[in-house]
């Protein structure tokens, strides 16, 4: 099933409902869903860079739902304020880009399929909601990340531009060593195949492709 988090408010409620310690500790190192991310964080981040790598962090390995228990739990006064976290189903469709997508079967809609693999682990996508993009059509962008709780982490980004003559374009950027593979598919017959390293070795670190999707 579809599920949307509406990550503003989760990151309110984070920044304002806790101290910086709080996330460090009482979070990352006394909580086990969150304890591997502890050693990653920099003890000169900031407070703003702990919200964003436990965000990241939950969202890789799906644990949003854990996390805001956990908030929940210890400040609930907060909790209640900072809603809604989800987008109810019946949500008009207008506000949707605000929230956050995990797309069944990395399917983009309009027709296209975004794949790849990492170290023989089928990647997932996240992305936001499709929004208009002046006159020149519609974009999208989100993703690419390993699911597993041993291994999750995101591999590459991407921005999904499609004009209304049927063709569109694609930007990718990489983030994650050995090579892996990536590939983007539509309904027209379109496909691409190609490789990614994130610091271009022996592999592309970022790519550029034009598609047609109609």
């Amino acid at each position: 099933m579809n599920e949307y988090y509406n990550l503003k408010n989760i990151r309110d409620l984070l920044k304002q409902g806790f101290s910086e310690r709080e996330l460090r500790d009482d979070l990352c190192f006394y909580e086990a869903d969150f304890y591997p991310l502890h050693d990653q964080l920099s003890q000169n981040a900031g407070k703003d860079v702990v919200i964003q790598a436990i965000l990241d962090f939950a969202l890789q390995k799906i644990k949003v739902e854990r996390l805001l228990e956990w908030a929940k739990l210890h400040n609930e006064a907060r909790y209640n304020n900072h809603g809604p976290y989800f987008q109810p189903p019946e949500a008009p469709n207008k506000v949707a880009h605000n929230f956050l997508l995990a797309l069944e079967d990395n399917y983009l809609g309009h027709g296209i399929t975004l794949r790849g693999t990492y170290q023989g682990v089928d990647l997932k996508v996240a992305a936001i909601d499709w929004a208009e993009y002046g006159t020149l059509g519609k974009v999208r962008s989100g993703w690419l990340y390993v699911p597993q709780l041993t291994a999750s982490h995101s591999v590459a980004f991407f921005k999904l531009h499609l004009r209304d003559d049927g063709t569109g374009y694609i930007h990718l950027v990489d983030v994650a060593s050995p090579v892996h593979p990536i590939w983007l598919e539509t309904q027209a017959g379109y496909k691409n195949k190609q490789y990614f390293h994130y610091n271009g070795q022996g592999a592309k670190a970022f790519d550029w492709w034009e598609f047609r999707w109609k």
